[in-house]
């Protein structure tokens, strides 16, 4: 069974590192994490509704198209600097086609990463034995 995902954070309070199960849950935990975070820290609440956003898209993303990680896991970080936000999550994926889909109104899904590409400031992927996405966002 995984520790909670407390036992699992750095002790930098700029910079919170966790793993957590490979789950859809687990968008919702980070989701109120990065909140409570950067509530804590003084982030204007603009910068803590995006982040929870993006946490949530990054993860969602992961656990339905990637894999978990060796450990049954999906990693997160974010590390807040002044009004700037970096997020990442990694999955055991190779993530080799990670580009924002068109999207159709019609459809319940798949806008994903472009919620990701209009919110950030700045975006990536870091394919390779894992992935990793990361998105940078400022207030």
């Amino acid at each position: 069974m995984p520790n909670p995902p407390d036992a699992n954070r750095t002790p930098d309070p700029r910079r919170q590192a966790l793993r957590l199960p490979y789950d859809l849950a687990s968008a919702g935990t980070a989701r109120h994490l990065i909140t409570d975070d950067l509530e804590r820290a003084g982030a204007p609440r603009r910068l803590q509704q995006d982040a929870a956003l993006v946490v949530s898209e990054l993860i969602t993303n992961g656990v339905e198209h990637g894999q978990p990680l060796e450990d049954h896991t999906v990693a997160v970080s974010w590390t807040l600097d002044h009004k700037t936000v970096e997020i990442c999550v990694s999955d055991g994926g190779s993530g080799a086609h990670l580009q924002p889909a068109a999207t159709d109104p019609t459809r319940p899904r798949g806008r994903g990463l472009a919620l990701i590409a209009t919110i950030s400031d700045r975006w990536w992927a870091e394919p390779g034995h894992s992935t990793t996405v990361c998105a940078v966002l400022t207030a």
